[in-house]
């Protein structure tokens, strides 16, 4: 899963999942528990990287 997380923005993650032979719907099961992690973790870190990736896009337009 974390292959896919990796490359989703290069591959579909429809054809990474059907090459590596995992469901959909596990994929993004996994990408909702990393984050509910992260943010159990460490709330500040996760505020601090929303803010900046929604810099970084707001500037990219």
């Amino acid at each position: 899963m974390m292959f896919m997380e990796k490359y989703r923005f290069e591959f579909s993650i429809r054809s990474m999942a059907e090459v590596l032979e995992v469901s959909r719907s596990g994929f993004y099961q996994f990408l909702k528990r990393s984050k509910n992690v992260l943010e159990k973790y460490d709330p500040e870190l996760v505020e601090f990287i929303k803010s900046m990736s929604q810099n970084l896009f707001a500037h990219s337009n």
